[in-house]
């Protein structure tokens, strides 16, 4: 007997498969990087909120006129949902609507955020958000946060210096779509991400250095554009939160430079600020760990140099570090433009510090005490990092 194959049955099925690949991909995005392990989450398989991990805010929301309800958060069928209600008449707090505010108790200090969320269909008069926020005092993160009010689209945004500071981007991504929603923070970045893609970089990471902040799953109803009291409002929904820490987001290698910011580098091996100092050369101006502080000479904007690599330009005199072969491979502040001597690789370490390879020679930045005991002077000496090859990122 032959068998004759259905090739349209083929196709459908090998479109299926494709696009289940593509689905599966974006449900488990993850971060950036290697050695990342998950030390908290929740995936909302049970029954119910849980109670070790979630406490449920009871009380005023400050868009009035609406009250948060612990019970307005519920778990089934794998989600979280938040719902969102609105009254015929004032509410025992007097509200005349209802939200939810889900609040993680525990709080974390640097990691990779994470969660898969979506409104249960498309509407412009509600506020939901996955976001990051300790109280004011704190910086915020707001990792996915439907405002409409202010403008269309999805935004992801950073406040900094008690909320008088902001750094923001928008996407087009659907609400109404199940999609994942991070941020990768570290001492030097806070960067979201969409689906496991980049989307933008905060111009002021290291603000936020110091802060232990919860996770929070909220929505309510916007009290710039409050809805109808009519009908049914869409629940909040959200299928996971992860908390990844113990990673390498740069995968131990590349370009991960805070380009077009202002550092600091502190030599691992002495504790001394790197300093394009003119005392020792006043027409070479060498780079040298030798200060215990920070000032303009100490000071050095990140470049990008093309190719994955950065250049170093000094604050103290304009000029580009260059691994000058004329003065033995030392670093100095001496160069007008960026050529191969002035192009560098910033390639981080596990342990949250730097290494800096020359482009000129492939050897990496060393603040080599043989060189000069007093002064440590920086040269593009080492093949590979140690300690002495080793620096802390400081943005100014």
């Amino acid at each position: 007997m032959k068998h004759r194959v259905n090739v349209s049955k083929l196709v459908v099925l090998a479109v299926v498969l494709f696009l289940t690949c593509i689905s599966n991909s974006m449900l488990m995005a993850a971060p950036p990087g290697t050695g990342w392990r998950v030390v908290w989450s929740d995936e909302f398989n049970g029954s119910s909120v849980d109670t070790n991990r979630w406490k449920m805010k009871d009380g005023e929301d400050w868009q009035a006129p609406t009250w948060i309800y612990p019970e307005n958060c519920t778990v089934s069928g794998g989600h979280l949902r938040i719902k969102q209600t609105w009254r015929s008449s004032p509410g025992p707090h007097g509200e005349l609507y209802t939200g939810g505010w889900l609040e993680s108790k525990k709080t974390w200090n640097k990691g990779y955020f994470e969660a898969r969320t979506r409104l249960q269909w498309h509407r412009d008069e509600f506020w939901p958000a996955f976001w990051m926020w300790a109280g004011h005092g704190t910086d915020e993160f707001d990792i996915m946060e439907w405002q409409q009010y202010w403008g269309k689209g999805i935004n992801q945004t950073h406040f900094f210096d008690d909320h008088n500071g902001r750094s923001d981007g928008v996407t087009n991504t659907p609400i109404n779509e199940w999609h994942t929603f991070g941020v990768l923070w570290t001492d030097n970045e806070v960067t979201f991400y969409i689906d496991g893609v980049k989307q933008y970089s905060s111009a002021n990471p290291a603000s936020a250095r110091a802060d232990w902040l919860p996770i929070i799953l909220s929505t309510s109803p916007n009290k710039h554009m409050l809805p109808a009291r009519s009908g049914s409002y869409p629940d909040f929904m959200c299928d996971w939160v992860r908390v990844w820490q113990g990673g390498n987001p740069y995968g131990g290698g590349g370009s991960a430079a805070p380009i077009g910011s202002t550092i600091a580098l502190k030599a691992n091996g002495n504790g001394k600020y790197l300093c394009a100092d003119q005392y020792l050369d006043a027409v070479n101006w060498p780079v040298a760990a030798n200060r215990n502080g920070i000032g303009a000479w100490e000071k050095f904007t990140v470049v990008d140099a093309g190719g994955g690599m950065v250049a170093f330009k000094s604050v103290g005199n304009g000029k580009y570090l260059c691994a000058d072969k004329g003065l033995g491979d030392k670093l100095a502040a001496n160069r007008t433009a960026i050529g191969a001597w002035e192009k560098f690789t910033w390639v981080q370490q596990s342990d949250g510090t730097v290494a800096i390879k020359a482009n000129s020679n492939g050897k990496y930045l060393s603040s080599d005490k043989y060189l000069n005991a007093t002064n440590w002077p920086v040269a593009a000496n080492r093949a590979a990092v140690g300690a002495w090859e080793k620096f802390s990122s400081q943005q100014q």
